[in-house]
């Protein structure tokens, strides 16, 4: 689906190529680079950036691998994991925001959707160069031990069937059981790992050119968070989105509950997409308290 947006392209380190989505103004003294959750295009995040950019904060919207503009496709033969989308992709990513973000100088600031927030508290954690600020868009640990009945028995449903199906397929086939996009296997086996363990356990990682544990650098990391939990989440209980700040005791924590824009809306997982406001006031506001 076309979009009227400016873009910043951006190339990984392994030749991977995608786009940021610009919604805001260079002369906005806070930039956002924001990262869609499992299976969402950047482009479906543009109402978001745009409500943010209308309260003075330019937005970056991260485009996932094998998504929307990025030039791979997962499939049997093309694999990826967090690795790539984290040391890969997300680095990149924040040097090219950094880098825009330093040349108008405007704080930058990262956060995410769902899975989008998880990683972007992870690529923060190996970055050289502190972020003003961590934002968490209904997002959490996803660990069956967070949630309750009945939750808590599909989650862990779904982290024994998942790798099956993308195992069997060579990719995970989220279009066609409705959930999801088309993910990469190594994807959902590193997603429902941290279902069973609620750890963040990914080979590969590395921080100043040497061996990097996920827990470990979050638990180092000092930073601002803000983290919004949907009123109406059935995906993220408060457990989940607790044990993920809990993760980085050394930043201090705003939390808040957005409910519906109007009466006889629900605010669930993915409604604060069709109507950003609420989300956007809260991170403006939360924004300007720094």
């Amino acid at each position: 689906m076309p979009h009227d947006q400016n873009t910043i392209k951006v190339d990984a380190h392994d030749d991977h190529r995608f786009e940021l989505i610009d919604c805001g103004e260079a002369a906005h003294p806070a930039t956002l680079l924001f990262v869609p959750g499992l299976g969402i295009s950047a482009r479906n995040c543009i109402a978001f950036g745009q409500a943010l950019n209308a309260l003075g904060v330019r937005v970056l919207i991260h485009e996932f691998r094998g998504l929307g503009s990025s030039s791979l496709r997962a499939s049997r033969s093309v694999n990826w994991g967090y690795r790539e989308l984290i040391e890969y992709d997300l680095n990149a990513a924040f040097a090219a925001a950094y880098q825009t973000a330093s040349e108008n100088q405007s704080q930058l600031y990262f956060g995410g959707h769902s899975l989008g927030s998880q990683l972007a508290c992870i690529s923060a954690s190996l970055q050289k160069t502190p972020v003003a600020g961590l934002i968490i868009l209904a997002g959490g640990v996803p660990s069956w031990r967070h949630c309750g009945w009945p939750m808590n028995a599909k989650l862990l449903s779904v982290s024994l069937t998942f790798p099956a199906l993308a195992a069997a397929f060579g990719y995970f086939p989220g279009k066609r059981i409705g959930f999801g996009g088309s993910e990469a296997r190594r994807v959902i086996f590193d997603w429902t790992a941290t279902i069973r363990s609620g750890k963040y356990h990914i080979a590969g990682l590395t921080r100043g050119g040497k061996t990097a544990e996920a827990e470990t650098t979050m638990a180092e990391l000092q930073s601002r968070i803000l983290a919004l939990r949907m009123q109406d989440d059935h995906w993220v209980s408060q457990g989940a989105i607790d044990a993920l700040i809990h993760k980085m005791p050394r930043c201090p924590a705003e939390q808040h509950i957005v409910g519906p824009e109007q009466p006889g809306q629900r605010a669930d997982h993915f409604s604060w997409m069709r109507s950003p406001e609420p989300c956007a006031k809260l991170i403006k506001n939360w924004i300007e308290q720094s």
